[in-house]
């Protein structure tokens, strides 16, 4: 029987350096896999294989000793990662079953550090008339980020204001009494985004 490919775009991650981040091929948990291949540019350099019952993980000087090949999964995990990491991967799965297979690719971008969690502290609080009165503000120790508000339910009325300068953010308050705020920390890479967010339950 011929396979038929299932061809995914490409996608954006981000890991650590010096962490761990794991590759998910996505197959479905039913398919017992016969063959899985990861490899690296647009040149099929193979860096990780499974192929007829035998795991290798050391075809590339690069990765040796740093890459685990889960044989379940199709998932292949990158260890301590460093910043030659930061390129295309794809990986190719087959099924025993139907001899479908999968195939994703995903561009890894190596960052320097997580961001830290936002904190929230509570400047006034007052009840009025049908809800809550409240002014709270956020704060990031880290510099160069920016931070945003979100609230639920969606319909409780904010007014928010940012100081990008100095890692804060304001936002006032006017809704019921129990409410739950995010306050979102982010930071440009390339053409992405690193968010750290912080749940508050205000109870009037």
């Amino acid at each position: 029987m011929a396979s038929f490919p299932f061809l995914i775009e490409l996608v954006d991650v981000f890991g650590y350096l010096g962490e761990n981040i794991t590759l998910p091929s996505a197959v479905d948990s039913s398919w017992s896999l016969i063959r899985i291949e990861w490899s690296i540019f647009t040149n099929i350099t193979l860096i990780a294989t499974y192929r007829n019952g035998k795991i290798n993980t050391e075809r590339v000087p690069q990765y040796t000793g740093r890459l685990t090949l889960n044989t379940t999964s199709g998932d292949l995990t990158i260890h301590k990662l460093k910043e030659g990491d930061a390129i295309e991967y794809t990986v190719e799965v087959f099924n025993s079953l139907s001899l479908l297979f999968v195939n994703f690719s995903f561009l890894l971008s190596i960052l320097a550090e997580k961001l830290q969690q936002p904190s929230i502290q509570i400047v006034m609080s007052t009840s009025v008339e049908s809800g809550c009165l409240m002014v709270v503000t956020c704060s990031s120790l880290d510099k160069g980020v920016n931070l945003s508000w979100s609230v639920e339910p969606a319909s409780v009325l904010t007014i928010n204001k940012s100081h990008p300068s100095d890692s804060s953010a304001q936002s006032g308050l006017f809704g019921f009494c129990l409410t739950a705020m995010f306050c979102c920390s982010r930071r440009h890479v390339t053409v992405a985004m690193v968010t750290g967010t912080f749940l508050l339950l205000l109870l009037c």
